[in-house]
């Protein structure tokens, strides 16, 4: 604490006591000498000042004393006010006031006291001394007084108040930190920053905190203690740069507005990636064969920084942070497999996100005929008997996969890589029917992956209808009779059927009643044909006939029957085949000598 020195001024009070001392006799010159002592106290100083709040200041009263040897002859005296007591001492709101010193004997005729006091606060204080002051003088004892007043009293307000002006002193920062550090700092974009800040004063005012232009709090101490601001939290989504920050303190009496400032480096922070989507899902999907997918993503930056899109190398275009890239499609995938596709973001300044990627996985999907061809027809088919049918199958692919086809468990035939989707084509198989029936047909495309068409195997029905047997030819063969009572004949017949695996069956009227089983012959495989047995005809004209069926029951009524009309001549012995009718494709006219 800095002291205050008064310094003499105003008025010198005096109150004076006489002592008179009346006739000093000296009747022998002896060593006890008497003298007239008279004496008074006075003030010589007590003043007002200035001090800085917080700091120490002292009040110096100076009192004396005045005493008079009116002989000449008193010699050395000693002097005491106040009886060697402390004065009161009044210094209202100080807060180290202090009990002031004694005044003591003395020699010089003046005494001093002195009190010390603090303020805290500005302003202007009252300071006194107070109480009734007494003094005495006391001679040398070879000295004897014998007139005059020895003491007395005066002063009762001692000092009259004098003005303490304290005056305010500024606070002062003694910290100005950025995350704990009181001193510059640098981070990332986005991360988190708290500025605070301590200060003291010498007095116990309240300290007022601004921080970057707004209030941080106020907080009080003891003189000289430490004051801290509450924290507050730093803007650092921002552009890479360096920013100041501000610290202000000022006191309850306004003095003040102190201010130091820090700098913050901001250093940029590529975007991060919160989204990378295929179809809209953000992850791995897995598509058919066949189709394509829309690819987008979305980012942040911790500096809110513009964002840059890149899809599979390509611009996606940019937005604000947070916000989404444009659709990428990727096209169609032709071939199944894993692909995989990259999504990238930077911004404005250079910072990357780094690759994230994605995988489509493509399955196969296979193939799908479109057509199931009998003789042209996608559908089913009758047909006679003996006819060859083609057949043949399309098909289609989503992807560009080479495809196998399969008629009825054999191979139809390959294609190459074709374009997706386009329609791809067997070879002809052909088949001929020869048995009647219900058949069918099996149509299958396999892909390269070995997976078969989903609707498939296809299947058409052939339907076969018998065709009946024709009777192609009809022979009659005499045999020389030695009796000549007529003539020995037998016949020949054939026939054809597109039924190569059909029976004919052949039933004659050979006695020409029009009812034939007089004899029936089965041929079971081609060529097919029938011979009756010997049979002796009489002269005259005669006709035998002869019809043919399969194993089906198969008929023609029209070509399925033939007749042969003939004459036994009685001599020579002759026959004339007369006429043949019916499905014979040929009659003989013969005549033959009878041998005598």
């Amino acid at each position: 604490m800095t002291s205050g020195k008064f310094t003499r001024s105003g008025q010198l009070v005096r109150s004076i006591a006489t002592l008179a001392l009346v006739g000093a006799l000296l009747e022998f010159i002896t060593p006890l000498a008497t003298a007239d002592v008279t004496g008074s106290i006075g003030q010589n100083f007590f003043n007002g000042f200035t001090i800085n709040e917080g700091s120490s200041g002292s009040a110096v009263l100076q009192l004396f004393v005045t005493p008079a040897n009116s002989s000449g002859f008193a010699g050395t005296t000693t002097h005491r006010i106040n009886a060697g007591n402390p004065l009161t001492f009044s210094a209202p709101g100080s807060t180290g006031g202090a009990t002031p010193t004694t005044g003591g004997d003395f020699g010089n005729g003046t005494a001093n006291w002195s009190a010390s006091f603090q303020y805290n606060l500005p302003g202007v204080y009252n300071v006194s001394y107070g109480g009734t002051v007494s003094w005495l003088h006391s001679a040398n004892g070879s000295y004897n007084p014998v007139t005059g007043n020895y003491s007395g009293t005066g002063f009762q307000g001692v000092g009259s108040n004098i003005n303490v002006t304290v005056l305010n002193v500024a606070p002062t920062i003694t910290s100005a930190n950025l995350n704990g550090t009181n001193g510059g700092l640098s981070v990332g974009q986005g991360a988190s920053v708290t500025a605070n800040m301590t200060a003291t004063d010498a007095g116990s005012d309240d300290s007022f905190f601004t921080i970057n232009g707004a209030g941080a709090g106020s907080a009080s101490a003891a003189p000289g203690g430490t004051r801290t601001s509450s924290n507050v939290g730093v803007n650092t989504v921002l552009a890479p740069g360096i920013y100041t920050q501000t610290y202000v303190v000022a006191d309850t009496f306004g003095s003040g507005n102190i201010t130091t400032t820090r700098n913050l480096t901001i250093t940029n922070v590529g975007p991060s990636i919160t989204a990378a989507r295929v179809n809209g899902v953000n992850g791995d999907q897995t598509i058919a064969q066949g189709n394509g997918a829309t690819l987008n993503m979305s980012a942040t930056d911790p500096g809110g920084d513009t964002i840059n899109y890149t899809i599979n190398g390509a611009g996606a275009g940019s937005s604000p942070s947070g916000g989404n890239s444009s659709n990428v499609a990727t096209g169609t995938f032709l071939a199944p497999g894993v692909y995989t596709q990259t999504y990238q973001a930077a911004d404005t300044f250079g910072g990357s996100s780094g690759t994230l990627t994605r995988n489509i996985t493509v399955t196969n999907v296979a193939p799908t005929i479109t057509s199931a061809n009998q003789d042209g027809t996608n559908g089913n088919i009758t047909v006679l008997q003996g006819a060859s049918v083609t057949l043949n199958l399309t098909a289609t692919d989503p992807g560009n996969d080479t495809m196998s086809f399969t008629i009825n468990g054999g191979g139809a035939g390959s294609t190459g890589v074709q374009a997706g989707g386009s329609t791809r084509t067997s070879a002809d198989n052909a088949v001929q029917y020869f048995t009647p029936g219900v058949f069918t047909n099996t149509f299958q495309a396999t892909d390269q992956y070995g997976a078969n068409a989903s609707n498939g195997p296809a299947t058409r029905d052939v339907t076969v209808l018998n065709v009946a047997p024709v009777i192609t030819s009809l022979l009659a063969t005499d045999v020389p009779n030695i009796l000549g009572n007529g003539c020995l004949m037998f016949f020949t017949a054939t026939s054809t059927d597109p039924g190569i695996l059909d029976s004919a069956i052949y039933s004659w009227d050979l006695n020409g009643d029009n009812i034939f089983g007089d004899y029936v012959s089965v041929d079971p495989a081609p060529p097919w044909s029938s011979t009756t047995p010997t049979i002796l005809y009489g002269l005259g004209t005669h006709t035998i006939g002869v019809m043919v069926t399969d194993n089906w029951g198969g008929f023609d009524p029209i070509n399925g029957v033939a007749y042969l009309t003939f004459e036994c001549l009685p001599e020579p012995s002759t026959w004339v085949a007369i006429l043949l009718s019916g499905g014979a494709l040929a009659f003989f006219h013969r005549r033959k000598k009878r041998k005598t």
